[in-house]
């Protein structure tokens, strides 16, 4: 009883992972696509290989973000008028996991 009580919690655990994967917060274009999940914890694996201007956001697992070569992550926040206001440009928020960036192309916020 007690081993299945165990295997039980392991299969909800890896179904909340699972769930909070596909719902977690993820922004990527076109040029950016998820190519697959990163093992163990099952963060996202994104490859870039053409130009971006929206940015990547991963999620909060271990993803595994790679700029390939000729390719181009950008993004500019314009600031209007002549406030003060303090404007950031995010490019890459890779969440909150222990991830890998390999970038072989470029990566420009304004």
């Amino acid at each position: 009883m007690m081993i299945e009580m165990g295997i039980f919690l392991k299969r909800i655990r890896w179904g909340l992972a699972l769930v909070s994967i596909i719902t977690a917060p993820m922004s990527v274009d076109a040029a950016c696509r998820v190519v697959g999940t990163a093992p163990p914890e099952g963060g996202y694996i994104i490859v870039c290989d053409e130009s971006d201007t929206t940015g990547i956001t991963g999620s909060d697992f271990r993803d595994i973000i790679t700029v390939e070569s000729g390719a181009e992550v950008s993004k500019t926040v314009q600031q209007t008028g002549t406030s003060s206001v303090h404007a950031d440009a995010i490019v890459l928020d890779a969440g909150r996991g222990n991830d890998t960036v390999m970038n072989l192309g470029a990566i420009d916020a304004s």
